[in-house]
């Protein structure tokens, strides 16, 4: 049941990068290029961890700091493509004021 579940995550997970891909193509915009990033990562942790379960002897205590660097991994790419898709800068918020 675990490794379905891994196998939907991954199906799943191309809707959103194969929409951010057209749009890329209908619009050329660098941000649908950082959105389309992110979601590579996750597809790449998605079928990583589908292959360490289906194909990788490794011990689980491995398997577990490959899932949870993976995660750390995604979430790094989501808010680098949010915070340059928001424009975001630290110059934006005068120094005292935060």
């Amino acid at each position: 049941m675990h490794i379905l579940l891994e196998l939907a995550a991954a199906l799943i997970a191309t809707i959103p990068l194969y929409a951010t891909a057209r749009a890329y193509y209908e619009r050329g915009s660098t941000r649908l290029v950082l959105a389309f990033a992110a979601f590579s990562v996750l597809e790449v942790r998605l079928l990583a961890v589908l292959l360490v379960h289906l194909a990788l002897p490794i011990d689980h205590s491995t398997e577990e700091l490959l899932d949870f660097g993976g995660d750390l991994v995604v979430m790094l790419a989501f808010a680098a493509a949010f915070l340059w898709g928001a424009r975001w800068s630290h110059e934006r918020v005068p120094v005292g004021t935060a």
